[in-house]
């Protein structure tokens, strides 16, 4: 179950989610994921990041943020958001991602075999 998020709502949406994920992928065959803290503001993240995020975002720009369920609510929504990244000009390690779209997501029924 997917319900929009407007990319402008986004820094009201992760308020109360300290935590998120910062998905990246560079030259090599698997992405990378990261812990960060964001700073967010409407549809603009800001993240400070290590040496391999870096190098993957000047590499390819295109990045997934995930911030998991409230702890009070284990099984419930996901907040993720596909954007833009680029670098700080003036901080190495600070990367600023354009928000595209967002999306609260929730696990559908369990069909695995039981």
């Amino acid at each position: 179950m997917s319900i929009p998020v407007d990319p402008d709502d986004l820094g009201a949406a992760a308020q109360d989610r300290p935590l998120a994920y910062l998905i990246t992928v560079g030259a090599g065959p698997r992405p990378k994921i990261a812990q960060v803290h964001p700073y967010v503001e409407r549809a603009t993240a800001r993240v400070r990041a290590g040496e391999g995020s870096v190098r993957n975002v000047t590499e390819r720009p295109q990045v997934t943020m995930i911030w998991p369920p409230a702890h009070d609510d284990p099984e419930g929504f996901v907040l993720v958001a596909d954007g833009q990244a680029r670098l700080d000009p003036e901080v190495s390690d600070l990367v600023i991602i354009a928000i595209e779209s967002a999306i609260w997501h929730r696990r559908g029924p369990d069909h695995s075999a039981v």
